[in-house]
């Protein structure tokens, strides 16, 4: 289920960084940093 859960979190970050481009991938990134480290 965590595997899951990270697989998913990377698919999000990957994703949004192509869909949404470079200012919105800053964030995003930094969401994803903050999401993986309190996994």
């Amino acid at each position: 289920m965590l595997k899951l859960a990270i697989l998913l979190m990377l698919l999000v970050c990957g994703g949004g960084r192509l869909l949404f481009g470079v200012v919105y991938s800053k964030v995003l990134e930094a969401a994803c940093f903050r999401l993986v480290k309190d996994l």
